[in-house]
């Protein structure tokens, strides 16, 4: 679960639940505008990617990484 926060009053903005299904390794926010979070389950199956989130806390975008370096990017 990640949420942000009002830097204001501390009221919680945005509330979201992350894809996951087992422990994580590593979970970093890497952005709060827009939320933004590296997401690496401990599971080999699990979810393993750069998430970005709306201001409703719905998926905008998922980029998945290869490894905590490297991420899976196809253009065109």
């Amino acid at each position: 679960m990640l949420r942000t926060l009002s830097a204001l009053d501390g009221h919680q903005r945005l509330r979201t639940t992350l894809p996951v299904s087992s422990d994580l390794t590593h979970l970093a926010v890497l952005s709060t505008a827009p939320l933004t979070a590296w997401v690496d389950e401990a599971a080999a199956r699990g979810t393993h990617a750069v998430i970005s989130f709306d201001t409703t806390g719905h998926t905008r975008a998922t980029i998945p990484t290869v490894d905590q370096y490297t991420l899976d990017i196809t253009l065109g």
